[in-house]
């Protein structure tokens, strides 16, 4: 065997790596898109969820005014009422 029987036959066992590698890769990158969607999907869950709730607080928020108005409306009623 001379020299260029030996590189050739280094050359192809590193084309061999090279492929099997990049299979690797491929395999790892389908994986980390797959984890990129599930991270989006939780995003957007959670994006869902505070909208969800900041919809609830305004809500409440809502009620405890009216609540408010209510009071002050009664409380401006009874004081009408003890100076008569």
């Amino acid at each position: 065997m001379d020299h260029f029987d030996i590189i050739t036959k280094q050359l192809k066992l590193m084309n061999k790596e090279i492929k099997s590698l990049k299979k690797e890769n491929d395999k790892l990158n389908e994986i980390i898109k797959g984890h990129n969607t599930d991270i989006l999907l939780i995003k957007g869950l959670h994006k869902i969820e505070m909208d969800s709730k900041k919809t609830t607080i305004r809500y409440q928020n809502k009620k405890l005014d009216a609540q408010q108005k209510e009071i002050e409306h009664l409380k401006n009623e009874l004081i009408k009422l003890l100076n008569n």
